[in-house]
């Protein structure tokens, strides 16, 4: 039930988006959407809908990502797809706490989500689920669940392959160990640097940016 068409035009949106280039990723993120719509088919609209809601937490669209997560949502529910219903009520909690709702009323919600989603047997994804669990994890002052997220998506990072965000895992737990401990900012600093030099290595030049950010903050500090 995957359409490669539209599977190749989310990854692109991705790729255009971590390489900086955000017009051709919102362009390309627009034509998986699409054409994933004209193609109708519920697995290739799960994943279309899926991809784009990833795409906009990064970018920061909240709205964006709340109406793609609930989309997919109601067409996990109507035709029992099970991974991508589990996505979709977990972005919908991300979006709560980003929206104003306390992180504490969704955190062990989030968690067992998680954990449901890698008891189907799959760890696709696992890397981006702990980063926005993290963020939430620091919204609720809970740093030390937090950082254990981070190490976790960076150790399965480099087990799998699965990389995409490689460079914000770092950047995010140096931001989380200068909210610990801010008294201390040499451990992150190491994280920020990390961070620039994951980024660097792929290419990857709005995360470059964001830790280049992060560490100039903390430098001017």
């Amino acid at each position: 039930g995957m359409a490669p068409s539209v599977v190749a035009l989310a990854y692109l949106s991705h790729c255009h988006w971590l390489l900086g280039e955000e017009e051709q990723a919102m362009l390309a993120n627009q034509e998986a959407l699409h054409l994933a719509e004209k193609i109708n088919i519920p697995m290739t609209s799960c994943y279309a809908l899926g991809r784009a809601s990833w795409q906009h937490v990064f970018t920061g669209q909240i709205e964006a990502v709340r109406l793609h997560a609930e989309k997919l949502l109601e067409i996990t529910r109507q035709h029992e797809i099970r991974s991508f219903e589990l996505a979709a009520h977990f972005l919908l909690a991300w979006v709560k706490v980003q929206s104003g709702d306390p992180a504490g009323m969704h955190i062990e919600s989030m968690y067992q989500l998680m954990q449901d989603y890698k008891n189907l047997g799959t760890i696709l994804n696992r890397t981006t689920f702990l980063l926005l669990f993290a963020q939430v994890c620091v919204q609720a002052e809970q740093f030390e669940r937090g950082l254990s997220a981070l190490d976790e998506a960076i150790c399965l990072g480099e087990q799998t392959g699965e990389r995409w965000f490689e460079a914000e895992a770092y950047r995010l737990k140096g931001e989380l160990l200068l909210q610990k401990t801010p008294a201390n900012p040499a451990e992150a600093e190491i994280c920020f640097t990390q961070a620039l030099q994951v980024a660097r290595a792929q290419q990857s030049k709005s995360l470059e940016l964001r830790a280049a950010l992060s560490l100039a903050r903390l430098l001017q500090a």
